[in-house]
Formats: structure tokens, sequence, C-alpha cells
């Protein structure tokens, strides 16, 4: 199960995708990503999702990658967890994607902390 805390990103695709009025077929076709792999992540079937199949679900919804992850407030001691999980997954990238992502990622981080700000 895809789960950060108690609210999966497989809840989040859900609601989102509805709220869009988008099927799984059409969200498995805007984003490259078989419409297999995308039921599975919202049944909470599959384990491992990559930063890049984040970015390309949260693009073909037109939402930031952090809105599938957001009310997911997993326990202080899932974060370092969660980091080698990302330090994984980038390591996996070629060179000039794994810095694309990683600066799309601080970017996200870095609005979502000045909104907290106001």
């Amino acid at each position: 199960m895809i789960t950060i805390g108690t609210i999966t990103i497989g809840d989040n695709l859900r609601s989102i995708r509805r709220q869009k009025g988008i099927t799984q077929e059409q969200l498995a076709e805007l984003s490259g990503i078989s419409l297999n792999f995308v039921s599975k992540i919202e049944r909470k079937q599959k384990q491992n999702i990559s930063i890049k199949t984040l970015m390309a679900l949260a693009s073909s919804l037109n939402v930031e990658p952090l809105d599938l992850l957001k009310g997911s407030k997993g326990p202080a001691g899932h974060r370092r967890q969660h980091v080698d999980l990302l330090s994984r997954q980038l390591y996996k990238l070629p060179e000039d994607e794994a810095e694309r992502l990683s600066i799309a990622f601080l970017q996200v981080v870095k609005a979502t902390r000045n909104n907290e700000d106001e």
C-alpha cells in the first residue's frame, strides 16, 4: 500500500481525478501510465511509485505533486524512510532528469513553506 501516515496517495489520486471529472482510462492516456497501474495505485495494491510517476500523474491532473501527498502526515520516524526512498528513486534516473526532478521537488517544498507562512 502506498501510505504515508493514514492517507494514501491512491486516496488523493482518486479524489482529485473524480473532482476533475476524469476517468481512470483518461488519466492513464494523459499520463502515459497504464490503466492497470493507475487502478492499482487507487486500490492501494501498488506499493512502489517513482517520483517520475508521481510527477506524470500530477501534471496530467494539472496539480502539484504535493497535492497527491497532502494530508499524509506520518509519524516522525517515517521521515528518514521517505528521504531514503526519494534518494533511491533519484539515483535510478539519468543525471539530467534527476536534477530536473530534484529542482522541481525543492520548488514544491519551498512553495509549501511559503504558503504556511501566509
